[in-house]
């Protein structure tokens, strides 16, 4: 009997051991995947492709809103699309839009936790927005690190490429984008943002 208990037990440990180590191939995909969506963003973004570049999806959009006689950001949309282009930052979801573009960014404010949030200030909004997303840190952390980049950088305007004569870039559809990378989107998630987590600085 003690036997057959310490065989289950075993069992039970290699299978969570197992699990475990599925759920780290997992994740290390997911930042692999991030990664090269990222710097083709940047590459394409310098040399002044007019294509739409993937960020994530399954994002919340965040705007203020008045509460309590304080203003506290909260969430507006669900399950929208991050993605970018020469003009700035762009989020689609189901029922609403909102852009950020480069050259007015003046600030992405993070907080990483149980709600996770980008707060990005631009320059012709007196109201902070921004988004809310369930990823691990070092996805977190690329996605921070390349809005950062972007607001710094000044990016031509359209392609130069006399010698070839080539035709510019059409525009790449959004919809193909996601549909190309749904196998590395991010986990979905029912977003809340407590009051307390949402106060602005």
């Amino acid at each position: 009997m003690v036997f057959l208990g310490l065989l289950v037990f075993g069992a039970l440990a290699y299978a969570a051991y197992y699990g475990m180590k599925a759920e780290e191939e997992q994740e290390k995909k997911r930042q692999l995947a991030i990664k090269r969506r990222l710097n083709a963003a940047k590459i394409g973004l310098l040399d002044g492709r007019h294509d739409e570049f993937l960020i994530t999806s399954q994002v919340a959009l965040l705007d203020t809103r008045r509460s309590d006689g304080r203003d506290v950001l909260k969430i507006i949309d669900e399950k929208g699309t991050l993605y970018c282009d020469l003009k700035g930052v762009h989020y689609v979801g189901l029922n609403r839009r909102q852009s950020w573009d480069w050259n007015k960014m003046v600030e992405v404010r993070s907080k990483y936790g149980s709600t996770t949030t980008l707060r990005i200030v631009v320059s012709n909004r007196q109201k902070i927005s921004g988004i809310s997303l369930r990823v691990s840190y070092p996805i977190f952390v690329q996605i921070l690190e390349f809005l950062n980049w972007g607001r710094n950088q000044s990016f031509p305007s359209k392609k130069t490429s006399k010698s070839r004569g080539s035709s510019p870039t059409s525009k790449t559809n959004i919809t193909y984008n996601i549909v190309q990378n749904v196998q590395d989107s991010v986990i979905q998630g029912n977003f809340e943002l407590n009051q307390s987590d949402a106060q602005t600085k």
